[in-house]
């Protein structure tokens, strides 16, 4: 909706018409106007006037109550004594849901300040960073000595937090490690890009410890690690480093 164009034909309702376009008439003397016809487009629809406009002066007139359903409003009072017409928009109604109590807001959560080891939940997930840490070489499984080696002049950051996720996802079966991480801040840049060597899934209500890796240079560390909430696709919370 366009309140700019509401507003604009709130304060000109006065040399508007309620009614059909007729000549308008003004004690003691009496003025001319011409009717014409315009083609009118709201939003990129064409719009048709039941009555006619009409130009006085080099100015068009219009009906208030047809332009006003044009723009997705109605004229709420029609006042003629005291000269005042007033626009409603549809929109501007405020509607209560007897689903959300007082205290709950349907703008978007602010994202939660996490610490390391604080458990922080917000709607219906949990999380608790456990750690973050560096190495040059992760193991394929724990205690084994084969896998994976850093490149020379990088290591690896390993995050590694408890997650809990009541939500069911509706493309698979269960949640990916990475599903949790939005992104690290390193070296002023958000890096996004990471890997799960323990491919742990998360089944909805499941409590698990996940980890996962980034590669970075070996003179840099994580500056902050932000996570999501898969299910709904919103930032969970950060944690400064």
């Amino acid at each position: 909706m366009n309140k700019k164009i509401i507003k604009t034909v709130a304060t000109l309702a006065l040399g508007m018409m309620i009614g059909s376009a007729t000549i308008a008439a003004a004690a003691p003397g009496t003025i001319q106007a011409v009717l014409s016809k315009f083609t009118f487009v709201v939003d990129g629809q064409k719009q048709t006037l039941k009555s006619d406009p009409i130009v006085y002066k080099g100015t068009t007139y219009l009906p208030v109550r047809e332009v006003a359903e044009m723009l997705n409003a109605e004229v709420s009072s029609f006042d003629n004594k005291a000269k005042k017409i007033e626009l409603k928009t549809k929109g501007s109604q405020t509607t209560s849901n007897p689903q959300l109590s007082s205290n709950q807001s349907s703008a978007p959560q602010t994202p939660l300040k996490l610490k390391l080891n604080e458990t922080a939940t917000k709607g219906d997930m949990t999380i608790k960073v456990n750690s973050v840490s560096y190495t040059d070489f992760i193991p394929s499984k724990p205690g084994e000595t084969s896998g994976t080696l850093a490149e020379s002049g990088h290591k690896f950051a390993i995050i590694q937090f408890e997650a809990t996720l009541n939500a069911e996802p509706t493309d698979r079966f269960a949640w990916g490690a990475l599903d949790f991480l939005d992104h690290a801040v390193i070296g002023g840049k958000k890096i996004s890009s990471a890997t799960s060597y323990n491919h742990n899934n998360l089944f909805a209500g499941e409590t698990k410890i996940i980890q996962v890796s980034l590669s970075l240079p070996e003179n840099l560390d994580i500056t902050s690690v932000t996570f999501r909430n898969p299910s709904n696709k919103s930032i969970f919370g950060t944690i400064d480093l």
